[in-house]
């Protein structure tokens, strides 16, 4: 692999890992850290469950979205391709 991509992947998987930690940051600066762990471990799984396949479910609706804009413009993208952009869009 060419040693500037490898330096670019470097820089943008840093990139992310600091804006993840920021994120974190912001949303618990002002809560009590076992409180946080109390409540989670509180919770009902199956909300939780119910929660992360509607997320992936909503994520299968952005790629049967994208699947219809790129045919509009005559291009063909296979379903794992339309999975990892709204991945990528989703995560970032």
């Amino acid at each position: 692999m060419d040693k500037k991509k490898v330096i670019t992947y470097i820089r943008n998987f840093a990139l992310f890992v600091g804006l993840i930690v920021l994120t974190f940051w912001i949303i618990f600066k002002d809560q009590d850290g076992n409180e946080v762990l109390r409540i989670l471990s509180n919770s009902k799984w199956e909300f939780i469950a119910i929660g992360l396949l509607t997320m992936f479910g909503f994520l299968c609706m952005e790629a049967i979205n994208i699947r219809q804009n790129v045919k509009t413009f005559g291009g063909e993208v296979i379903i794992w391709q339309k999975l990892k952009i709204c991945f990528n869009r989703f995560l970032l």
